[in-house]
């Protein structure tokens, strides 16, 4: 008895692989879904995606000399004791993009609500500057910055 299942089961198995085999050959040679209309539209978009990501990034390298570079080394630079952008998204409060872009452009006033994050990175440091750019960067010029440190601390590790 114990054998004839065992070989009900291989059988099926080898039903469901010929079966799943059949489908995916099926699938793959379908024009109405992998037509070349389609592969060209996706591939144009992809393009523009990277093409607004190069942008971007450009974009944020620039502002963040303009801005940042005065305390912070760039992030693509491999600097021992400046490691503060490596796996910055992934320390900052959730959602971290939002979070920094609140800390760049309202420190004070996380420091004001003592914003438990803000003051103790505001303690590690023996800068008493603040972020505030609320006035001098706008959301976009931020979402550029975000763009360029995500990058940036990518490519230092590339380099090596």
């Amino acid at each position: 008895m114990l054998i004839s299942w065992k070989m009900k089961f291989a059988n099926s198995r080898y039903f469901v692989l010929i079966f799943l085999s059949g489908i995916v050959s099926c699938l793959c040679s379908c024009e109405f879904i992998f037509n070349d209309s389609d592969i060209e539209k996706r591939s144009r978009i992809d393009s523009l995606i990277l093409e607004a990501n190069v942008e971007s990034y450009k974009n944020g390298k620039e502002i963040f000399k303009k801005h940042c570079n005065t305390c912070h080394v760039a992030p693509e630079r491999q600097v021992t004791d400046q490691l503060v952008f490596d796996g910055i998204f992934e320390r900052l409060p959730k959602p971290a993009e939002s979070y920094f872009t609140e800390y760049v452009l309202y420190n004070q006033a996380l420091l004001d609500i003592k914003d438990e994050y803000a003051v103790n990175v505001h303690k590690m440091t023996s800068n008493p500057f603040v972020h505030n750019y609320r006035d001098s960067i706008s959301l976009m010029d931020v979402q550029n910055i975000i763009t360029y440190i995500k990058v940036g601390a990518k490519l230092k590790y590339r380099k090596q």
